[in-house]
């Protein structure tokens, strides 16, 4: 999958396709692999903030299982900070829970 999205070039389903990397070795225990695919995600550019968003998430996920929790707020807040405008949306259109 990961292959097809870099020869496809389309840096949504690359970032997306990390995340999921991320949360699978994540349920593995392997949580500096997870980390690492996080930060290739986040480094691509022209990226819709949701995917980023989930991978600042899953980042703060990982840093809270290594007990790194000061970098884990700050990927959080991250991940707050661009979830927040998608949130707002959805609320306007009646969707929040």
């Amino acid at each position: 999958m990961l292959a097809d999205a870099m020869e496809q070039k389309d840096n949504n389903l690359i970032a997306s396709t990390r995340a999921n990397l991320s949360v699978t070795y994540e349920d593995q225990g392997q949580y500096e692999k997870a980390i690492q695919e996080c930060e290739l995600g986040l480094q691509l550019s022209e990226v819709a903030p949701r995917y980023k968003g989930l991978l600042a998430y899953s980042l703060a996920g990982n840093y809270m299982q290594l007990k790194q929790y000061y970098l884990a707020k700050n990927h959080h807040q991250n991940a707050m900070n661009l979830l927040e405008p998608i949130t707002n949306k959805a609320k306007e259109y009646g969707l929040e829970n």
